[in-house]
């Protein structure tokens, strides 16, 4: 279940103040860019990890962590495009 995968979170990530409402949001973000990535990795042909070729609760920690951390930066990204 989604609360499962968030308690296998690694909350060793050195991501500043960020509060459980924004973890839940940017973990809902990476768990997308994962599954999206995998289906159009297999639509396309892509051969992807087999490790990688799982649920997001499931990847390996520093799987998990580092699409933890593409979610944080797009969120970034979007919210300094916006105040500009």
């Amino acid at each position: 279940s989604f609360r499962d995968c968030i308690r296998k979170i690694d909350m060793r990530l050195k991501m500043d103040k960020i509060n459980y409402k924004k973890l839940m949001e940017n973990t809902i973000l990476a768990r997308f860019i994962h599954d999206s990535y995998e289906r159009w990795a297999q639509k396309t042909g892509w051969k992807t990890q087999n490790s990688c070729k799982v649920k997001y609760c499931d990847l390996p920690a520093k799987n998990r962590e580092t699409m933890l951390l593409v979610a944080v930066d797009i969120r970034r990204y979007f919210d300094d495009e916006v105040k500009d």
